[in-house]
């Protein structure tokens, strides 16, 4: 990413936890903030501006076609291996760097509670 880029960066956590471990340890390894739509974490999506660049993390059944529904560019960079999951779905977290979202905050967050 292009140093522009990392300045209007954020994580998005599919799960709650996953924004949570992020904002929580994130700072130790230079990790932007993390947002997620569920549970209290939705009352902190931040203003989203149409140039941000998200690094969205999931669990292992979400594809990058899921993300796609949000961003114009999505693109999965990495799988890592979560050795303490309860749920063979959480086993493995897809991260994918999305570009290009298609809606506001506001938007977004009546479109992800009517999928």
């Amino acid at each position: 990413m292009s140093d522009e880029e990392q300045q209007h960066c954020y994580v998005w956590g599919r799960h709650y936890s996953m924004a949570r471990n992020t904002n929580l340890l994130g700072h130790n390894y230079n990790l932007p903030n993390a947002f997620s739509l569920q549970s209290s974490y939705f009352s902190w999506v931040p203003d989203i501006d149409r140039n941000i660049v998200v690094l969205a993390i999931s669990e292992s059944n979400l594809q990058q076609d899921y993300w796609e529904q949000y961003f114009e560019y999505v693109e999965e960079v990495d799988v890592i291996e979560n050795h303490y999951a309860s749920d063979r779905s959480w086993y493995n977290y897809r991260i994918f760097t999305c570009r290009k979202i298609k809606y506001d905050s506001k938007d977004l967050k009546q479109r992800y509670f009517k999928i």
